[in-house]
């Protein structure tokens, strides 16, 4: 009977434990609900001085064959672009040779992967050149993963837009 009695102690203790913690996490909530909160104005900052930098830099260390340096400062170029407002062109670009480092290490998922990112912005992009090098890249993707026909679409994709350029 003494260990009945016991466990049902502990059992009241506990359950009174819970309650309590359980009104101390409502109080707080509703503390942090009533405080006053400021919203921090972002103010919008042209990046392009910055990003044409990055990628002199990354253009720089590719031509070197430094592709750890050139991946970093693409990266950082493409972590400043807004591509859906005015940076569509240095981003494509960016992602375009980060692809192509990582086709050159045969990563060809993740160069595909990256490249895909690229496609929705082609069609703002002033110069057709970049979106000739983002199909061939995928062409070649393609191509040494053994899907040829997807190859050849996109190699076909390219050589339309190389004769536009022309």
């Amino acid at each position: 009977m003494k260990k009945k009695l016991k466990l049902y102690e502990t059992c009241l203790k506990n359950h009174l434990q819970i309650k309590i913690l359980f009104f101390i996490l409502i109080s707080f909530f509703f503390m942090q609900s009533c405080e006053k909160k400021t919203e921090k104005k972002i103010i919008w900052k042209s990046h392009t001085s910055e990003i044409k930098n990055f990628v002199k830099k990354g253009d720089f260390f590719l031509n070197k064959g430094r592709n750890d340096s050139a991946y970093f400062y693409f990266n950082q170029a493409i972590l400043l672009c807004e591509p859906k407002k005015d940076h569509a062109e240095n981003y494509v670009y960016a992602l375009s040779c980060i692809a192509n480092i990582q086709k050159n290490n045969s990563d060809y998922f993740a160069s595909e992967e990256t490249l895909t990112k690229t496609l929705p912005y082609l069609k703002n992009i002033r110069n057709p050149e970049y979106a000739y090098n983002v199909y061939t890249l995928i062409a070649y993707n393609y191509y040494y993963s053994f899907d040829y026909k997807s190859s050849i679409l996109y190699h076909l994709k390219a050589l339309k837009l190389a004769q536009n350029i022309i």
